[in-house]
């Protein structure tokens, strides 16, 4: 098939932007359920596949019936595991691909990837949110909750400054100016309580004007829950209300992963021999000194679906894994981890992404955020206050016929390799048949032969 296509289609097999992906064969052999992956790049879909299929048709090793052909685009839309949309973002299919838009209430964070980045609209000041009255502010940082009060509404309400506390009785360390009054709490100090889920950290403290065990015979009893609620890749807009409700703030951090390969970023499509080392550097964004990136676990995918059945395993509890030929440079003492990874040196795939879980760590006195591989230490000894996965590639392999057309099985489909492996046998087995047959044949006929012209004849015939 690929002899007769045009120069211009066979130049885009051999660079892997247009790639054929065998689903499926069966009975006979002849029906054959293919893909075609094009590049984002590729304009010219409809005519690529037009040169796909006059090709077949020029064929001479098998019959081509149009009759029987079925050409459909495939819907990347249909899966999330086939697209790369966000949850907060419409996926359209489109010929040979698709595309991402923000729903209406969601602005793009990165117009030049659309619908990836979908963020509700940020305010002016994201980290501080305020009031109706203006009378309380909080502030939420990366290590640090504040809550700012005027003290005219603290004097109103006949709240000394003194009485104010974050979390526990103890802390009630404010200091002020002559018109706002400012309570401080770090996240692992007095009580304050963090929790997480898979998209979510939130941070929880209470903000109070009196002990536990002491009672107010003059002015307001202030007991207000204040919440600052964290997000890996959205701005969540939160406000509160009058005395009484939950205060909440909004946090943010972002972090990102990129690949060099011989001390240079990888562009886009860029091949890696299975002796190629690629460099992989996970990073946050933050001002706090304390603040140290772990990455804890790495594992590399068949597709960009990071929950993947299919999975190979690079790192596990902050440290290399033994096969995966990996080596770590930096992890858990700064705002970034750094490792190596010879990725195609064990995973024997014409693609893979990589996915890694990050984790936001907050050295704490003695506590320390570097992972200990010699089991000594573990990574949960310091103070977790957030997780992130994040996630690259695809990553391709080199060809080992020097570039030629990537023609590759669907890594996860185990049917077809074993319809291919059973066809491939039965081949061998026919052509085994066939020589046997045709040597007896050739004995047989040369024995009949002799024993009818023989002597043994002609010796019966004269008696």
């Amino acid at each position: 098939m690929l002899k007769h296509l045009p120069e211009s289609t066979a130049d885009l097999l051999n660079s892997g932007k247009v790639k054929i992906v065998i689903k499926s064969l069966w009975e006979g052999s002849v029906n054959v359920d293919f893909q075609l992956i094009f590049d984002e790049e590729i304009t010219n879909v409809s005519e690529i596949i037009m040169d796909i299929v006059a090709s077949l048709k020029d064929n001479s090793v098998f019959s081509f019936d149009p009759e029987s052909t079925h050409i459909s685009d495939y819907n990347e839309c249909a899966s999330l595991d086939d697209n790369d949309c966000s949850l907060k973002a419409k996926c359209i299919n489109t010929e040979g691909s698709y595309t991402c838009s923000c729903l209406d209430s969601f602005v793009d964070a990165n117009p030049a990837r659309p619908g990836r980045n979908c963020r509700e609209p940020m305010v002016l000041n994201p980290t501080t949110v305020e009031a109706a009255s203006q009378s309380i502010m909080i502030s939420c940082k990366l290590h640090e909750i504040s809550v700012i009060m005027e003290r005219s509404f603290l004097e109103e309400k006949k709240i000394p400054p003194s009485t104010l506390h974050l979390g526990n009785s103890h802390c009630n360390g404010s200091i002020g100016n002559l018109t706002h009054v400012t309570l401080k709490v770090g996240w692992t100090e007095c009580g304050t309580q963090i929790s997480n889920n898979a998209t979510h950290t939130v941070v929880k403290t209470t903000l109070r004007n009196i002990p536990y065990s002491s009672t107010v015979s003059d002015g307001a009893k202030l007991e207000v829950p204040v919440n600052c609620t964290f997000d890996n890749s959205l701005l969540l807009t939160a406000g509160y209300s009058p005395n009484g409700t939950s205060r909440e703030g909004v946090g943010d951090y972002m972090a990102s992963i990129e690949t060099i390969s011989r001390n240079r970023t990888l562009t886009e499509g860029a091949r890696l021999a299975p002796e190629d080392e690629v460099s992989i550097q996970v990073s946050i964004e933050t001002s706090d000194s304390r603040a140290k990136l772990i990455v804890a676990e790495c594992w590399a995918t068949p597709s960009n679906n990071s929950t993947s059945l299919t999975s190979y395993p690079v790192i596990k509890t902050g440290c290399p894994v033994l096969e995966s030929q990996t080596s770590i440079s930096e992890n858990g003492n700064s705002t970034s981890a750094n490792f190596t990874v010879k990725v195609f040196s064990f995973i024997n795939l014409p693609f893979v992404y990589i996915h890694c879980q990050a984790w936001v760590c907050l050295e704490v006195k003695t506590a320390s955020c570097q992972p200990s591989c010699s089991g000594s230490r573990p990574v949960e000894s310091a103070e977790i206050v957030a997780k992130r996965t994040v996630s690259l590639g695809p990553l391709y392999r080199k060809n080992n016929n020097d570039g030629g057309p990537l023609v590759v099985f669907d890594a996860n489909d185990s049917a077809v390799k074993a319809v291919v492996a059973l066809g491939i046998l039965l081949c061998l087995t026919l052509v085994i048949i066939s020589a046997i047959i045709v040597t007896m044949y050739t004995r047989w006929g040369r024995t009949f032969l002799i024993q009818s012209n023989g002597q043994n004849y002609e010796a019966f015939d004269n008696y």
